[in-house]
């Protein structure tokens, strides 16, 4: 079975969510309401496929990491601030280094 990677970019009302394939092709994109609820929603069709769902270290990050990891998701934090091309592509960037 393919595997998945997701990308949260969180914001403090709705956060964007992008889901892409194991060769990088973009299967879903959609912006959501900064919830674990609605981001666990928008991930049903994808739970038995989900490799990793990556975050970027925030204080509204860290809290979907700690609500999300309680409901059994592979998610990690990342840190965005290490990453140069992060400023110019941050999605690509955290997704490119979810699939390591």
């Amino acid at each position: 079975m393919e595997q998945h990677y997701v990308g949260l970019g969180v914001g403090l009302e709705e956060t964007s969510l992008c889901v892409v394939d194991s060769e990088g092709k973009t299967v879903r994109e959609v912006k959501v309401s900064t919830e674990p609820a609605a981001i666990r929603c928008a991930l049903e069709g994808y739970a038995d496929r989900l490799s990793r769902i990556g975050v970027e270290a925030s204080s509204l990050g860290l809290w979907l990491y700690r609500e999300l990891q309680a409901e059994s998701l592979p998610i990690i934090v990342t840190c965005g601030c290490h990453c140069r091309r992060c400023a110019t592509r941050p999605t690509e960037t955290m997704l490119a280094g979810l699939r390591r």
